[in-house]
Parts: structure tokens; sequence; C-alpha cells
């Protein structure tokens, strides 16, 4: 499984606010360090306030700060906030009716990976990732 641009865009957003510890950041300070174009950052942070993981602080010294504590974010609830986990369900081989007539030849292995991987997303935080982006 390959995450959306997206989906990659929310988390450097989210492990960079997580990495500042409670302090607001401007949209234009994330745009320069973070690179993502400034229509597409500011969609994603309307969409990451929505979903309730940032908050967004409003006047001329106001920005973007977590809603919460990096350790209570988990990696699963940004990935379902989204994309919904849908790309999961489909064939791994692109059958269209796999687990509904026939399953495939990949089907009981893309399973089994497929529920590590979610369980993986469920057992990691924004904390433990920015743990690893500043040890690395």
């Amino acid at each position: 499984m390959v995450l959306s641009k997206t989906t990659s865009y929310s988390l450097r957003i989210l492990i960079r606010l997580a990495s500042l510890e409670g302090e607001e950041i401007t949209a234009g300070r994330l745009q320069q360090e973070l690179a993502i174009p400034n229509r597409y950052l500011r969609r994603l942070l309307t969409e990451l306030t929505k979903h309730g993981l940032i908050r967004s602080i409003q006047g001329r010294y106001g920005g973007y700060l977590l809603a919460r504590r990096s350790d209570t974010i988990r990696i699963s609830e940004v990935i379902e906030a989204i994309e919904d986990f849908e790309s999961l369900n489909q064939c791994i081989l692109g059958v269209p009716d796999c687990a509904l007539k026939e399953k495939c030849a990949m089907h009981d292995i893309w399973e089994e990976i497929k529920n590590k991987m979610v369980s993986t997303f469920s057992g990691t935080s924004l904390h433990d990732l920015k743990n690893r982006s500043m040890a690395g």
C-alpha cells in the first residue's frame, strides 16, 4: 500500500506540528519548510482542522497547532480521516470480485499483510514518528 499524496502531506504537517511541542506555526512557514504547494496546504489545514487533529489560532500572531497531545493521535486516525483505508480493501491483483466470488491467489496473504499494517498504524502515534524523524 502506498499512502496518497494527501495523506503523506498531512502526516508531514502533523509531524512538524508535533515537533513544536504546542507552539503555533503559520501556514506560510509550514509551506516554506515542507514545500507543499500553498493552495494544497491550505486545503489540508482546513481538512485536518475539520477532523479535529489540529487547531487554528486566528489573529496577527495566530497559526496552527495540534489539537491534542501527539502521543494520543494515531497514524490510523490520520489515514482514516484522509483516505478511509479504502485502498486496503481492493484486491492486490485487481480482481474485481475477489472476496465476493472466488478468492485470488494473493487474497489470504494480502489479508494478513493488511491486518499487520492496520495494527502497526493503530499502534503508532505522531509522537513516535516525531521521535524517529528527530533521531534520524
